[in-house]
């Protein structure tokens, strides 16, 4: 059985608003979470569930996702090993 581990989410928001979660998931079900949204922010609608409220976000309202820690197997388009440095 894989443990259980916890990944933060944050979708931040083109007019300053951010929203913060987190999930608990599999080691395989996080390897998979970089394509899990990068699906929907192709799509028009991020959707996110929160016990029994479910929070649909205009694909076009969203700046930025951050996932911490990255997930293992990333999507396309991604430069790796980076630092920030602001």
């Amino acid at each position: 059985m894989s443990e259980i581990r916890e990944a933060t989410i944050k979708v931040n928001l083109v007019h300053g608003e951010q929203l913060e979660f987190t999930i608990e998931r599999s080691e395989q079900e996080l390897r998979n979470t970089g394509s899990n949204i990068e699906k929907p922010t192709k799509a028009n609608f991020f959707g996110v569930e929160f016990g029994d409220k479910l929070t649909l976000i205009p694909a076009h309202n969203i700046a930025t996702v951050e996932i911490s820690p990255a997930p293992k197997v990333l999507i396309q388009h991604v430069i790796t090993d980076a630092r920030q440095v602001k």
